[in-house]
């Protein structure tokens, strides 16, 4: 039976409740050294029990859309009363979108950090460096994230056998 990552507890080995995130491995610089990069990808899966799952999971109906509705209302408001003084036209409905695509975006972040604080170990669903399958995988030169386009790869950024 595995241990959660995030709070330590013995999970029920389910599937669904395991975050799965992609590590990425440089097998070859192109031409000009630095200037390109092909690389595979591997999934790791990292246990997590369902208390966890749940906070960690998809929120999108908790966060994201109340923050765009939010931010949706406000600027039909702003641009229908102050703006074009009282008369409201469908041309306001584009930077209200807008508004409300940004507004959810920037916060949804923090309301995001701020509920995995209440996690017992505060841990974020991406922190995942202390898993012994991910430690071991970044020692052979595994990734967490893709490489920029423009990252300059050298010889030590390559994938290293094992």
């Amino acid at each position: 039976m595995d241990k959660c990552h995030y709070c330590g507890s013995y999970t029920a080995n389910t599937k669904k409740n395991y975050y799965i995130h992609t590590m990425y491995g440089v097998i070859k610089s192109h031409l000009i050294r630095g200037m390109g990069y092909s690389y595979i990808e591997k999934k790791v899966e990292i246990p997590r029990c369902e208390t966890c799952s749940k906070k960690h999971g998809n929120q999108f109906l908790m966060i994201e859309l109340p923050l765009f509705v939010v931010g949706f209302i406000i600027f039909i408001w702003i641009f229908t009363y102050k703006v074009s003084d009282g008369n409201f036209s469908l041309i306001t409905i584009i930077p209200s979108i807008v508004a409300g695509i940004v507004i959810g975006g920037a916060l949804s972040p923090v309301i995001r950090h701020l509920m995995s604080l209440s996690n017992k170990t505060g841990k974020f669903e991406r922190d995942i460096k202390d898993n012994e399958e991910v430690k071991k995988l970044m020692e052979l030169g595994w990734k967490l994230d893709k490489p920029a386009k423009s990252e300059y790869i050298t010889d030590e950024d390559l994938l290293r056998e094992k």
